[in-house]
Order: C-alpha cells, then sequence, then structure tokens
C-alpha cells in the first residue's frame, strides 16, 4: 500500500462502500487515517492513538466491543446498542444497513481524511458526541475484575 499525503472524496467514499458492504459480517468497522501504527503501538515507542492505554485488552473483551468503541471515528459500523450509548449523533449521517448494523458517518470527512492524523478539534468534538459509547481505562480494569484476564 502506497502512503499518501490525503486521501480524497473517491477514496474515502469507496473505503466506505467496502465497509458498507462487510458490515453484516461484522461486529465493528471503522475508518480513520492514522500516521502512526494503530495496531500494538507500544513495540514501536509510539503513543496510542486512542484515549486509553488498554487497547489489547478491549479486544479480549467481546462483552465490552458489544456496547463500546475504541475511540470516535469518521465512518463506523455500530450496532442499536452503540447507538443507545452515544450522547449526541445528530449531526452524523446515519444509515441503517439491516440486521442490527449502522453505517455512522461524521458530515466533515474532509477534515478526517485529508491528513494523516483527524483534526484535533474535530476528534474532541466526536469524543464528546459518542459520550459513554467510547470504552475508557475504567471499564476495561471492571471487566478484568468481573472475569480475569
Amino acid at each position: 500500500m502506497v502512503a499518501r499525503d490525503r486521501l480524497g472524496t473517491a477514496e474515502v467514499e469507496a473505503l466506505t462502500a467496502v465497509v458498507r458492504a462487510l458490515a453484516p459480517e461484522t461486529d465493528l468497522a471503522y475508518m480513520r487515517r492514522a500516521a502512526r501504527a494503530p495496531v500494538f503501538p507500544y513495540a514501536h515507542g509510539i503513543p496510542p492513538l486512542t484515549p486509553h492505554d488498554n487497547d489489547t485488552l478491549y479486544w479480549k473483551r467481546p462483552s465490552l466491543r458489544s456496547g463500546k468503541v475504541l475511540d470516535a471515528y469518521g465512518v463506523q459500523v455500530l450496532t442499536d446498542e452503540h447507538l443507545q450509548r452515544a450522547t449526541d449523533l445528530s449531526r452524523w449521517r446515519s444509515e441503517s444497513l439491516g440486521d442490527d448494523r449502522h453505517l455512522i458517518a461524521h458530515p466533515q470527512l474532509d477534515r478526517w481524511f485529508a491528513a494523516p492524523e483527524p483534526d484535533p478539534d474535530l476528534l474532541q468534538r466526536a469524543r464528546a458526541d459518542l459520550g459513554p459509547l467510547i470504552v475508557t481505562d475504567d471499564d476495561i480494569l471492571q471487566a478484568i475484575r468481573t472475569r480475569g484476564v
């Protein structure tokens, strides 16, 4: 894959079409550019992309994934349960995909994908929109206490 300075509208729409098509086969899906490696960042000395430090533990906990997301993303596939936890998605575009899946897209996708990382103010506002939908370290630690590692 070739790294690009930005993703244009056509590329974002093409990737969104793939996410939309695969939605019935997924629990979650999300899209956001990242200048840093999003998976196992500590192995490379890179700070995490998400607002907490326990991403790996999140993926080991299906109970967390069923009602929480790691972070805000420009395009996401969420379930009814996820949508019920969000603070305010009124500014976001929402498309029912059937089978308890919804495509949620921020109205300003160019601000998510034009630069290697999303605009910090945009990301902060998106995180506020999702609110308690975003998993916290406390959520993960509670899952560990109740079910073990």
